[in-house]
């Protein structure tokens, strides 16, 4: 979806040169195990 392109975006320009970015998928039922995890979603 066109958000999901902004948020990239938006990463992409503030992350530094050598910077990482980590996505999560919270649907997924693994995930969703992870009661810390959840918390943020």
């Amino acid at each position: 979806p066109q958000v999901s392109e902004r948020i990239l975006q938006e990463a992409l320009r503030l992350l530094t040169s050598g910077g990482e970015v980590l996505i999560l998928d919270g649907s997924q039922a693994t995930l969703r195990q992870a009661t810390w995890l959840m918390d943020i979603f």
